[in-house]
């Protein structure tokens, strides 16, 4: 029989989430380390997508609008200003 090379953890939990984790397993039909194991996996594979800041970020930039052609050009301005409130 081959030896399992899993790692054991221990945790606490705050009861309600507990209770939440205890529900939701038996709805799904597993036991709470089954659960456990899931999300961390998933947890786990979620970190290793985003695996640099730039990753994390990607989908914001440029997402939002100062309304300024090219920030870029004259930052220093921009900034001193308040991004279009001219003083």
């Amino acid at each position: 029989m081959a030896q399992r090379a899993d790692a054991q953890l221990t945790f606490r939990l705050p009861k309600k989430i507990a209770g939440d984790l205890s529900r939701i397993a038996a709805r799904r039909g597993l036991q709470r380390s089954d659960l456990l194991r899931e999300v961390v996996e998933r947890m786990v594979a979620e970190e290793a997508k985003a695996s640099s800041h730039f990753e994390r970020v990607k989908d914001l930039i440029g997402a939002a609008s100062t309304g300024q052609a090219d920030l870029g050009s004259d930052h220093r301005r921009h900034l001193k200003n308040g991004f279009g409130r001219e003083r």
